[in-house]
């Protein structure tokens, strides 16, 4: 344990502060390897730090308990470190102790967040192997973090961010976004809000970001009748301040650090996984640095609009078909029973229910989602949104009822001829999943294409208590149902 220490400090004589039990055992090791120690203990939960003394190393040995007010003790030793100085925090890793109960532990998640709130830049997080413990025939495993002082901070959304969030945005990707638009996707959220790090320099810029919203999920592979209903996260927004792009090295690089505080915060322990759309340059970054992990690549699918490819069914048909089209603005009784009823069909998707539906697109202050449904003699037996680009009409999101597939034409239809006459083409994302709904996009004349930018799912799961991560990773490749819808570019 103590060459862990001595290998991440200064070399010698480097002066170096002790915090924690132990001190005279502590100090005489370190100081066998020359370094000048000096010692100091938790009092009242705080510290009384030497006063006009400059350390390059300060060692927290054994803090668990006194977690609670690290935050003001690590703000406190910035004061007391040189610039390019070592902070080590160190704790035996025992179930004995309740900060150590959670899996992945609350320990390291909240130390994670701890160091970064209080400007410091994370080096290193390691465990050792067994240490025989002092006059007990016991091995115990310490985990330690290693850190340095730095001139950035990362820290959660505080009320009032988003004034300054918006206009690095609008920079960052040449675009407008309203406040509107950005209360209703991170603030009214019925599914969670305000899940944002920030990266910020010591002059308060804010230079990076790491955002998303948490959205339901419902899988019936585990209990067929019985789906499982849990909450995943959606990522998006995440970006870096232009000046801020080559501060730091993979994984000590700004956003790589907003992302890992990010994950502590919100998503370690909590989520079974994260997921986005993303670029051949983001999927390289989050492959390398961020613990990404890929699965399908988007498929998008077009279906030309000239030479009566959506023919208007004959009056035979539509008097007998039974089938009704209309367009709706709040979301009708029953599409939570028709989510129940046909989810298991898709197997793994996102829980398109009333809730949800009325969020994602009724809600949305943009007014660019048109939501049909489409009803069968009355009864429910999907639904569809759309949206316009130039002369395209947009497919945005889809479920409908595998046993009247014959009811999609229909609806088309109608979109083609009546709500958006003149159209040349209908536009689409939909996943290989399930293969049944593929083929029926074959059946209707979609043409299959790659997505022109090399979008990919991109995924991150996280030890939880819902789902196994081989189970994440299994679902996610070989069952995931998704849409243009279940990406923010929709």
């Amino acid at each position: 344990m103590f060459d862990a220490f001595v290998s991440h400090l200064p070399d010698p004589p480097a002066r170096v502060l002790w915090v924690g039990p132990d001190c005279r055992k502590g100090s005489r090791r370190l100081q066998a390897s020359g370094l000048d120690v000096a010692t100091a203990t938790f009092t009242r939960e705080s510290v009384c730090f030497p006063e006009k003394s400059v350390f390059d190393g300060i060692i927290f040995y054994q803090m668990a308990e006194y977690v609670s007010c690290l935050k003001h003790v690590l703000m406190e030793a910035r004061r007391f470190l040189s610039d390019s100085g070592r902070v080590i925090l160190c704790d035996a890793l025992t179930e004995k102790s309740p900060v150590y109960a959670m899996a992945p532990s609350y320990l390291y998640r909240k130390l994670t967040m701890l160091l970064s709130e209080s400007g410091f830049r994370i080096l290193d997080r390691f465990e050792t192997d067994g240490v025989e413990a002092e006059s007990k025939e016991c091995n115990l495993n310490h985990g330690f973090f290693v850190a340095r002082k730095d001139n950035f901070w990362i820290r959660s959304y505080m009320p009032g961010d988003e004034q300054n969030i918006l206009p690095v945005f609008d920079q960052v990707f040449d675009t407008h976004r309203t406040m509107e638009h950005w209360q209703w996707k991170f603030r009214n959220s019925p599914f969670g809000s305000e899940r944002i790090s920030l990266g910020l320099s010591d002059e308060g810029m804010l230079v990076s970001q790491y955002a998303g919203y948490p959205v339901p999920f419902i899988s019936s592979l585990e209990y067929p009748d019985h789906p499982l209903r849990f909450r995943a996260f959606h990522s998006g927004d995440t970006f870096t301040h232009p000046s801020a792009r080559r501060i730091g090295l993979g994984k000590t690089g700004l956003l790589a650090r907003t992302t890992d505080y990010f994950c502590a915060g919100f998503l370690d322990g909590v989520v079974p996984f994260g997921f986005g759309f993303n670029t051949a340059t983001i999927k390289k970054l989050g492959g390398r640095y961020l613990g990404y992990e890929f699965g399908e690549a988007v498929t998008c699918w077009e279906l030309g609009l000239s030479g009566g490819s959506l023919k208007r069914p004959g009056p035979i048909s539509r008097l007998f078909s039974g089938y009704d089209v209309r367009e709706v603005f709040q979301p009708d009784g029953d599409w939570d029973e028709f989510l129940n009823r046909v989810c298991k069909d898709y197997s793994f998707l996102t829980a398109r229910d009333s809730a949800y539906l009325r969020w994602r697109y009724l809600d949305c202050p943009d007014k660019v989602h048109r939501v049909f449904t489409l009803r069968k003699r009355g009864r429910l037996v999907g639904w569809s949104v759309f949206s316009v680009k130039n002369d395209q009409i947009l497919w945005g999101d889809a479920l409908f009822d595998r046993q009247v597939l014959q009811g999609v034409w229909y609806l088309l239809h109608h979109v083609a001829t009546g709500a958006f006459p003149g159209m040349k083409s209908i536009r689409a994302w939909f996943s290989e999943n399930p293969v049944w709904w593929r083929a029926h996009l074959l059946s209707l004349g979609f043409v299959p294409r790659p997505e022109p930018d090399g979008l990919t799912l991109c995924y991150r799961s996280f030890i939880n208590p819902i789902m196994a991560r081989d189970t994440v990773t299994s679902r996610l490749n070989d069952s995931f149902y998704f849409t243009w819808g279940d990406s923010d570019l929709f």
